[in-house]
């Protein structure tokens, strides 16, 4: 039986692969364009070196036997490990932390890259993708909040991580979602489980249309959310706040982020009970 023959790319292929899919997919899940230096000048220069790195790494990666789900598992055991530095009372692991966690989004913007170009594509990959982006999420909260602890010397701040992880998992919405599809995965009768779903798009449960509230709602669903600006931000304060100078402003973002993940946690729960987000009945 003949080989099959792999094909390998040049750097420059890779480029304009990885330029052709991802700048669609920026603009359509973030509404933000990559070549728009004057709106977005940090996405503009973040999104670039997330490219050309992941470019980099995927070429090296495609002489070897290196995955695509390798990569995703790189990306969220880099969450952890990051989390852990910062985490740790020592300037040169708080430093290695911070490159650590601003720099591991490489591997998520080249795993899709490299699951294409060696046929590779699946929606496993896509549930690693998620499944790393929480990972990420939940161990940066608390290394944030060991790194206040440290800093302040107040367990406070331990009570509160240990709080916002605690809402997060027990966010009533996600669970609908989960037990939902649990459902309708070990049923036989798959019919039964959609007819009872509510499927029906809303466009908002707010009880009144008011567009300020909706604006507040919005608001706190984005300002210092999970994506990766957001935690950047706050690498930038600690980066300036254990090297330079003291920020508290630290401190109350921690305690905004604890307000944050109540009200959603409390928005969750009232549009599962009162609204019939996901269930008819």
């Amino acid at each position: 039986m003949k080989k099959k023959k792999i094909k390998y790319f040049s750097i420059k292929q890779l480029r304009k692969i990885h330029y052709s899919r991802m700048i669609p997919k920026v603009i359509k899940n973030f509404n933000l364009n990559m070549n728009d230096w004057v709106s977005h000048p940090y996405t503009f220069l973040k999104s670039r070196f997330y490219m050309e790195t992941s470019c980099l790494l995927v070429y090296l990666a495609q002489f070897t036997n290196i995955t695509a789900n390798m990569f995703t598992m790189t990306y969220a055991l880099l969450g952890v490990l990051g989390s852990i530095l910062i985490a740790l009372n020592s300037d040169i692991f708080i430093l290695t932390g911070l490159i650590i966690l601003f720099t591991k989004n490489v591997f998520d913007w080249g795993d899709g890259l490299l699951a294409k170009i060696k046929g590779q594509s699946s929606d496993l990959g896509g549930l690693l993708d998620h499944w790393g982006a929480i990972v990420g999420s939940y161990t940066f909260i608390a290394g944030l909040g060991f790194y206040l602890f440290n800093k302040n010397n107040d367990e406070l701040f331990l009570i509160i991580s240990f709080l916002i992880i605690l809402l997060k998992s027990l966010n009533l919405k996600d669970f609908a979602y989960q037990i939902s599809m649990y459902d309708l995965f070990r049923t036989k009768n798959k019919k039964n489980i959609l007819n009872r779903l509510n499927l029906k798009k809303k466009s908002d449960y707010l009880l009144y249309k008011s567009n300020f509230i909706i604006n507040i709602k919005r608001f706190i669903q984005n300002f210092l959310d999970d994506r990766a600006r957001s935690v950047d931000f706050i690498l930038l304060l600690i980066f300036i706040d254990n090297f330079y100078l003291n920020i508290i402003f630290i401190e109350y973002i921690y305690f905004y982020i604890l307000l944050r993940t109540a009200l959603l946690f409390l928005g969750g729960m009232y549009i599962t009970l009162k609204k019939k987000h996901l269930y008819k009945n």
